[in-house]
């Protein structure tokens, strides 16, 4: 995980989320099976809680783009993030919440 990761809250068409970005431009990031990577308190889903097909951003190897983040959400297991939407691009990003205070 990326240690300059930040709470980046976004509205898009699924409505409002906060997510940590994982991946900012230029980061290289790999979409595909999570058994051997899952970040802590993240999971992945084939369905929503409706039961419908969840969409899959496409499996490859990416650069990530000037005005994207990929971004994970760590609090809410279930969430809508970059798994199954690629990148978000930073016109859909409202607010950024840094830390106050940060102890190493």
């Amino acid at each position: 995980m990326l240690r300059r990761s930040a709470e980046r809250e976004a509205t898009s068409s699924l409505g409002h989320a906060r997510w940590r970005a994982v991946a900012l431009a230029g980061d290289v990031v790999e979409i595909g099976h999570a058994a051997r990577h899952r970040l802590p308190g993240s999971s992945s889903a084939g369905a929503d809680s409706l039961g419908h097909t969840r969409p899959c951003a496409v499996w490859g190897r990416y650069v990530v783009g000037a005005d994207d983040s990929g971004v994970v959400s760590t609090r809410v297991p279930s969430s809508w993030d970059s798994r199954y939407l690629g990148p978000i691009s930073r016109s859909q990003v409202r607010t950024v919440a840094r830390p106050l205070r940060t102890v190493d």
